[in-house]
């Protein structure tokens, strides 16, 4: 952690990404009036992985996960009203 006497340029970036412009200008001149310092807090991850569902991959616990879920449906009988 790291005590900035400016405003953190992260937190006005991941602003910009989600305001339009004028109120992103807005935002960041009601910062800069209102907070002297700012914290910035950075962290190191020890561990990442990444799941890309989208290229049709899937983690093993999870396809198990989702066959053992969807087996019971599969198999159960249909009630219609004539029973």
């Amino acid at each position: 952690m790291s005590i900035r006497t400016a405003q953190v340029p992260e937190h006005l970036a991941a602003a910009r990404k989600n305001f339009d412009a004028e109120y992103a200008a807005e935002f960041e001149r009601n910062c800069r009036a209102m907070y002297d310092q700012m914290a910035r807090i950075a962290v190191e991850p020890q561990w990442a992985r990444f799941y890309n569902f989208g290229a049709g991959r899937m983690p093993q616990f999870l396809a198990e996960l989702a066959k053992k879920l969807s087996c019971p449906r599969r198999h159960a009988k249909r009630v219609t009203p004539s029973e």
